[in-house]
């Protein structure tokens, strides 16, 4: 090879040899490596695990919803992202006010030579007698210089303050959707306790009357079978009615004529203890319970103001409507922005210079002035923009009235809603009355001998199919009352059955919880 090739060209191929080689080794430490990325995630599995139970709520006694309320707002990840959302945005809003300060720039060089840099001055049609030509030098082998600047661009720092005040606007986004987060959660920790209360009553009322249920329908079996009935008719009918009955006091159906393998009052209490631990981020496997009210509790019925004085309330709440406030807030500054940039850009400076060349008459001075410079291509770009921001307000102002509106129909469909289910609640609570008393009276009516226990086990039955009834409806009811305050804006504002007062406890601050 050394006698076909130059010594250059032998060079040349070496170099290019080893870069190859260099840029081989770095293409194969980016290509992504399927063993190393399942370890990494068999890792952080178990990572994630030990993290999100690091902080076990108190599971030892039954939770009360104000219990609930509270662990989910502590430990909500969705509540937790979007505080590390708002961290960031802040983090950007204050980059860029420090982007505000002007240019303070120091420039230093040192430079040396391996020959001085000199200039041969030589005669033209000299004389013979003439010296011969001397060299001057304009710079020595080793020079020094450095500078100091002070820059201050003028429509940069306008351009610069109005991108602040935006990010700052986006950092307020950031907190009212975490207001609005938290607003959902608390909607849907209510709807599900109070789903969880309704089945777990009716689940203990149905184990009170499951035994002696069963054991008069064994007797039923019993006596068919010893045919002690004159008709089989009617023992059959009786047999029938206690199967069907069960079916309603398991929940398996509202209707006695057919059991539906999707409902039952078990399934609802199971699933809505699952909701409610994944709004509190317990961990998977935890056992907990919910507090549920005593049966006889005088529930209080709420009378709300008019819808009319509710939408004003709405208006001024809801975190959304700030969102769009200050998206037009944003969009207003995008067009003082696109103002600013059509103007030229302005920069004053002042700088310190200093340089070691002994040849020079001064080695220090100062420079100050005023460049300018104006793109004039550039100004079509700018008014368009400037437009465009304006086309951008104007629909910013219709998507606040557009939610404005939705606010509106939403307050009254709430409203709408819970005075339907106060009246049906008011009935179905008159209609378990009676039922009550009709029990009690057929119980009575047994132990004296008028009636059968028999007769005596199907009031009871009765009165336990109206008090379930009444407690789903009084549920509904109570999701319909806590939606009026999702729409007004206001956690539990009004409520029917409250342990303690949340709001007075400053629960409104924006906690990040225990993942902070």
């Amino acid at each position: 090879m050394a006698d076909i090739l130059p010594a250059d060209a032998e060079l040349n191929m070496s170099w290019r040899i080893f870069f190859l080689f260099i840029q081989s080794l770095f293409l194969i430490g980016c290509g992504p490596n399927k063993i190393t990325l399942i370890e990494e995630r068999e890792d952080l599995a178990v990572k994630d695990q030990q993290w999100l139970m690091e902080c076990p709520p108190d599971l030892s006694h039954p939770l009360t919803l104000d219990e609930i309320i509270k662990i989910a707002v502590r430990n909500n990840l969705e509540l937790y992202v979007k505080a590390a959302e708002i961290n960031i945005q802040e983090d950007e809003a204050n980059r860029l006010r420090f982007a505000l300060l002007p240019q303070l720039n120091f420039d230093y060089q040192d430079t040396r030579r391996s020959q001085n840099a000199a200039a041969r001055v030589e005669l033209i049609d000299a004389p013979p007698s003439s010296p011969p030509g001397s060299f001057q030098l304009s710079s020595p082998k080793h020079d020094i210089t450095w500078d100091i600047s002070f820059i201050w661009n003028i429509l940069d720092f306008g351009v610069t303050y109005f991108r602040a005040r935006q990010q700052d606007d986006k950092a307020f986004i950031q907190i009212y959707e975490y207001e609005r987060i938290k607003n959902s959660v608390i909607l849907r920790s209510v709807q599900s306790y109070w789903r969880a209360v309704a089945a777990k009553q009716a689940l203990d009322r149905a184990n009170i009357l499951l035994p002696e249920m069963r054991e008069q329908t064994a007797k039923l079996n019993s006596e068919i079978e010893d045919r002690v009935y004159l008709s089989k008719g009617q023992a059959l009918g009786k047999l029938i009615y206690f199967n069907q009955r069960e079916i309603q006091v398991l929940g398996y159906n509202d209707r006695n004529d057919s059991s539906d393998p999707t409902q039952g009052y078990e399934k609802e209490y199971i699933n809505a203890l699952l909701d409610l631990a994944q709004l509190m981020q317990i961990p998977p496997g935890s056992q907990f319970d919910v507090y549920v009210p005593e049966d006889n509790l005088p529930y209080q019925i709420d009378n709300l103001p008019v819808v009319n004085d509710l939408f004003n309330t709405a208006l001024v709440n809801r975190p959304e409507l700030y969102e769009r406030d200050l998206e037009y807030k944003i969009s207003a500054d995008d067009v003082k922005i696109a103002i600013i940039e059509q103007f030229p850009s302005v920069q004053l400076f002042n700088i310190k210079n200093f340089d070691s060349n002994p040849f020079l008459l001064h080695n220090n001075w100062y420079q100050a002035g005023v460049r300018m410079a104006w793109n004039l291509l550039a100004y079509p770009q700018h008014l368009m923009e400037y437009y465009s921001g304006k086309d951008e307000e104007e629909r910013d102002i219709r998507n606040r009235l557009l939610l404005s509106e939705s606010v509106l129909t939403q307050v009254t469909l709430a409203y709408i809603l819970y005075e339907q289910n106060k009246d049906q609640y008011l009935l179905a609570k008159r209609v378990a009355d009676s039922y009550k008393q009709a029990a009690d009276l057929s119980i009575l009516e047994s132990e004296v001998g008028k009636k059968s226990k028999l007769e005596a086990l199907q009031a009871k039955i009765d009165y336990a199919l109206a008090r379930n009834n009444l407690g789903k409806i009084y549920a509904e009811l109570q999701r319909n009352i806590e939606q009026l305050n999702n729409a007004i804006g206001i956690p539990l504002y009004f409520s029917t059955f409250r342990n303690i007062d949340l709001l007075e406890q400053g629960f409104n601050k924006l906690e990040y919880g225990c993942y902070d």
